[in-house]
């Protein structure tokens, strides 16, 4: 009983650390299906909504964002009926993000533009997003966030999540 009860508290506590924990199939799954790093993608989900699986945000457009990755409203006219009204389950939202990521590949390139684009397409939003996800990136590798203030947005090289020139 007493080992249960321990264990239990381990798992708890390593779960609160870390909780694309409980996710990471689903980061691996989506990241596979959609040829997109699973690294990537949690670093878009940390940065979106803290790994927050439940997270929702008002825009002041009138549109929100749901889930682990902040899936945007606006992205419901491009999903099946029934994709979306599973959009706040972690992994089908993961999957949805990788989907996203996806498309920006497709019209950016593998590249920071491409990462970019998961939050805009406007160049200036779009390069502001890549350097803080780039900096996401180089302090869960690295653990120092020196080098990232002057990254050039088209350096993906040097901060591949995975350690390969232009792998998402």
């Amino acid at each position: 009983m007493r080992l249960l009860v321990c264990l239990s508290i381990v798992l708890s506590i390593s779960t609160y650390i870390s909780p694309t924990f409980a996710y990471d199939i689903c980061f691996q799954q989506a990241g596979a299906e959609y040829r997109v790093s699973p690294e990537l993608l949690k670093a878009i989900s940390s940065h979106e909504s803290n790994n927050t699986t439940a997270a929702v945000n008002m825009n002041s457009n009138g549109t929100y964002d749901i889930g682990l990755m902040q899936i945007n409203s606006l992205w419901k006219k491009h999903l099946r009926p029934e994709t979306w009204a599973r959009i706040t389950e972690p992994c089908v939202n993961i999957r949805v993000g990788a989907w996203i990521l996806s498309q920006c590949v497709r019209d950016f390139g593998y590249g920071w533009d491409a990462v970019g684009c998961y939050h805009s397409r406007t160049p200036s939003k779009r390069d502001w997003y890549a350097r803080r996800i780039a900096a996401k990136i180089y302090q869960t590798n690295y653990a120092s966030p020196t080098r990232v203030s002057g990254i050039q947005t088209g350096d993906i090289a040097s901060f591949s999540p995975l350690g390969h020139n232009n792998d998402l």
